[in-house]
């Protein structure tokens, strides 16, 4: 199922005993668009109000609703490790959040058979690491290895703040074709397919679709997002209606329009 990031905000979400409050933000790895972490403010019932949860604690969306159920309690939540401000967000920080709830380490076994920049999900474009992913309140600064952490299991964690990328500038093959604004993930894998891009300028909205197999690199240096795709391709795409459910035929739309291989089918020719 596909959805804004931006819809899923609007969402309440509970607990299995009681309410729980929203979604803040997306933490996801840099190299593969996993979503590995949902930031959310619970605020409304302790100090601090920030927790991180794994995106296999959530149920089903209530579309009518609008809430999203997390199979956990209130009591699980509020004793979870959480990051301080002079704490990295280390690997050692994920395997103590982990082991607290009992989620698996994906991180010895997710990557595994597909080496990083290669495979059907990098297809198109190279493989890189932000220098400095910042997460908003919970010291966005800190993400990255912990100098003290051995490495003989892991590699160091790439996790991205997709909040933190909100406005940066779309840089194409011929010029500036716009800002991100949102992302459309698919829920059930907990991947993020597409950017939604302004390219209407500063006093207009004129939202199009990009996918990410066509980005190059993030830059936070200069706040840009290069992407494989000429200015005038981007700016004549399908427009996006956030009105209207994205489904699989605008997903066909998007790629038949920047002529490109869909990622459904680069998949399946590798079975």
């Amino acid at each position: 199922m596909l959805i804004e990031a931006g819809k899923l905000k609007k969402y309440s979400m509970k607990a299995l005993d009681d309410e729980l409050g929203s979604i803040d933000d997306f933490i996801f790895e840099s190299d593969t668009f996993k979503i590995r972490y949902v930031v959310a403010d619970t605020r409304k019932w302790f100090i601090g109000g920030q927790v991180l949860l794994r995106m296999a604690a959530f149920e089903e969306l209530d579309f009518i609703e609008k809430t999203l159920t997390v199979n956990l309690t209130k009591e699980q939540i509020k004793n979870s490790p959480k990051p301080e401000d002079h704490e990295p967000f280390s690997r050692s920080f994920e395997k103590r959040l982990n082991d607290h709830y009992g989620w698996d380490h994906y991180w010895l076994h997710a990557p595994g058979a597909i080496p990083t920049g290669t495979g059907p999900s990098f297809v198109g474009r190279t493989a890189y690491t932000p220098a400095t992913p910042p997460m908003r309140e919970l010291d966005k600064t800190s993400i990255g290895a912990d100098e003290n952490e051995t490495t003989s299991t892991t590699e160091e964690p790439t996790l991205q703040s997709f909040d933190h990328l909100n406005k940066f500038h779309i840089h194409a093959k011929n010029g500036q074709v716009g800002q991100l604004v949102d992302c459309i993930m698919n829920y059930d894998t907990s991947e993020i397919r597409y950017f939604i891009v302004n390219v209407g300028g500063f006093l207009s909205k004129d939202l199009v679709v990009v996918s990410v197999d066509m980005l190059k690199e993030i830059s936070h240096l200069d706040r840009t997002i290069t992407v494989s795709i000429e200015k005038e391709l981007i700016e004549n795409g399908p427009n996006y209606n956030a009105d209207q459910p994205f489904t699989r035929e605008h997903e066909e739309q998007i790629y038949r329009h920047y002529d490109i291989t869909p990622y459904w089918e680069m998949s399946s020719s590798t079975k």
